[in-house]
């Protein structure tokens, strides 16, 4: 028996052994990776979380009333949100009866649902003892009532004391995680049994003529079926002149060709491409690298469709002779998926522009029809009501229109913005009358935030010149605040009052300036900028924005 064994058979059985190892490799440094990014998730998200209004909830059923439950509970939903992989967020603290829940993004209505004080009994030892040791951990995967997950946990401390004030949790589901693994390991443990099929057909044709030794023949039986039957759209071609030698029966039956339309020619020859930078690409890493890991590409069907793939290739000596073994992944259905997702939002987001603009024209059909009878009724009684009702109109014609400027935040990335361009644009836009604009920025000065800040400096300029009194300039300028830069306008209007400091950024506080300054909030709040109002009342406003270290840059200008 000994001496049946070849030396194809020892090398196959050590790059099957390769393989197994380096497989169980990718998954482990995938699952690191993974694990990685979930944590600076939680860190990121944890950054603009204000630890003021935790102190100030007791974890029980209480707490639900209370405005700053409500802030943390709208502010745990958003970050949710930000990222379709998030599950739950939530906020942990720690009593007499065990580990609770302040509040989590859930609605009251959700199944999930966890109320303000609710003990966590499954909660995993690792996570008790962040409570101590205040260092951010993940966990998982665990299983608890509500299913098996991976999780962050980033302790929430005051920034001042470091005192521990809660945790903060960020879920993802595990069979999500599994799966991203797997995808992962997927081109290595494809590329490993490809290799193995070749150490395989390679000691079958050495013992043919050298003409069948410089050629590699994939349609031998035991090759072929394990090829042919693969799923995976594979490709077989040479490393000098890129010619196809041979393609299995997914890659025919997914494109539409024949095989004597493929054999012998190039993927240029076959316009296979969409791009053709992305076959110059997978080219040019393949000459570098020896193999190219999940490229996504387009690639044209014979009749011109487009078939959305996940590339991979390797490189690789058969005989001495080098070959490109290219593996493609159809994900066309999932880009699909994605591709309607976006033609809904569109579409939902047309239906409520077309619903604000029927109900717009109801209500100023309302206040027209009120109009006409407070002119023919004269009676004082009847004019008291007429006017709470034209109120009450035009207070829901308000609503919608923050709903028309709500739905428009967070739509599209943050992106960095050039914070002297912004003030130039929103000063052209803005209904300034004689009021002077300074713009005080660097050049070079970008700030990372939500495309619509212009907003926010358009509301900034408008609240100014409605409301500002004895205001002649408006400056906007920069300043250093520790590892943060604070935004700042300031007038020398009339400023606010005292007691009006807060209540400005509610929406619906005022005539015009809660709607305006409330969305600049809300749209501020998406990179976790800061603003408040610290002016002196009689001697102008003065509104700071506080950018979070890591969102605030100088880029140098073209020479």
């Amino acid at each position: 028996m000994i001496r049946n064994i070849r030396w194809w058979h020892i090398i196959a059985l050590v790059i099957i052994i390769a393989g197994v190892f380096l497989t169980i490799w990718t998954a482990q440094q995938q699952d690191q990776q993974l694990r990685t990014e979930l944590l600076t998730k939680a860190k990121i998200a944890t950054e603009i979380i204000d630890p003021a209004p935790l102190e100030t909830l007791t974890g029980s059923s209480s707490d639900i009333t209370s405005p700053d439950y409500q802030q943390l509970k709208a502010k745990m939903a958003r970050i949710r949100a930000v990222d379709p992989s998030i599950r739950f967020t939530y906020l942990l603290g720690q009593g007499p009866e065990g580990t609770f829940f302040y509040v989590d993004s859930e609605p009251a209505d959700s199944p999930d649902y966890s109320p303000p004080g609710q003990v966590y009994t499954e909660v995993p030892a690792r996570i008790v003892t962040v409570f101590s040791d205040k260092e951010p951990i993940t966990e998982g995967p665990y299983t608890d009532r509500w299913g098996t997950w991976v999780s962050a946990i980033v302790p929430v401390t005051d920034r001042k004391t470091g005192r521990l004030v809660a945790l903060f949790g960020m879920d993802v589901d595990a069979r999500n995680w599994n799966t991203l693994i797997m995808s992962a390991s997927m081109p290595t443990f494809v590329a490993t049994l490809l290799i193995v099929l070749l150490v395989l057909v390679y000691a079958f044709f050495q013992r043919r003529s050298d003409e069948e030794k410089l050629r590699l023949n994939v349609s031998e039986e035991k090759f072929s079926k394990a090829f042919h039957a693969n799923p995976a759209l594979m490709v077989v071609s040479g490393t000098e002149d890129s010619r196809i030698i041979d393609v299995n029966a997914s890659f025919l039956t997914t494109l539409g060709y024949s095989r004597n339309e493929v054999v012998g020619r190039t993927t240029q020859d076959l316009d296979l491409f969409f791009d053709p930078a992305d076959r110059k690409a997978v080219l040019s890493r393949v000459g570098e690298t020896g193999q190219v890991r999940n490229m996504e590409v387009k690639l044209y069907r014979k009749n011109r469709d487009l078939l959305y793939g996940l590339l991979s290739s390797i490189t690789i000596d058969v005989a001495g002779m080098p070959r490109l073994f290219t593996v493609i992944l159809d994900i066309t259905d999932r880009k699909q998926a994605d591709l309607e997702l976006i033609l809904m939002n569109k579409k939902i987001a047309l239906l409520s522009s077309i619903t604000r603009h029927d109900i717009n024209n109801q209500l100023t059909g309302i206040l027209g029809y009120l109009d006409m009878l407070k002119s023919d009724v004269h009676n004082p009684v009847l004019d008291e009501y007429f006017q709470t009702m034209a109120a009450s109109a035009n207070r829901i014609s308000s609503m919608i229109q923050f709903s028309k400027e709500y739905e428009k935040i967070g739509v599209n990335p943050p992106l960095w913005q050039d914070c002297r361009t912004l003030v130039d644009t929103a000063a052209k836009e803005a209904p300034l009358g004689k009021v002077m604009v300074k713009n005080d920025f660097p050049a070079g000065a970008e700030v990372f935030a939500d495309q619509l800040i212009v907003k926010v400096f358009y509301n900034l300029m408008d609240n100014a010149a409605r409301y500002g009194g004895k205001i002649t300039t408006l400056r906007f300028s920069v300043e250093e605040s520790g590892d943060d830069h604070l935004i700042v306008c300031e007038d020398d209007g009339n400023g606010v009052l005292a007691g009006e400091k807060e209540k400005i950024f509610e929406r619906g506080f005022g005539k015009n300036t809660g709607l305006g300054l409330a969305l600049s909030r809300e749209i501020l709040d998406i990179t976790g900028i800061t603003i408040k109002e610290t002016g002196e009342t009689g001697k102008g406003a003065r509104f700071e924005m506080t950018v979070p270290k890591g969102a605030w840059r100088f880029v140098k200008e073209p020479e």
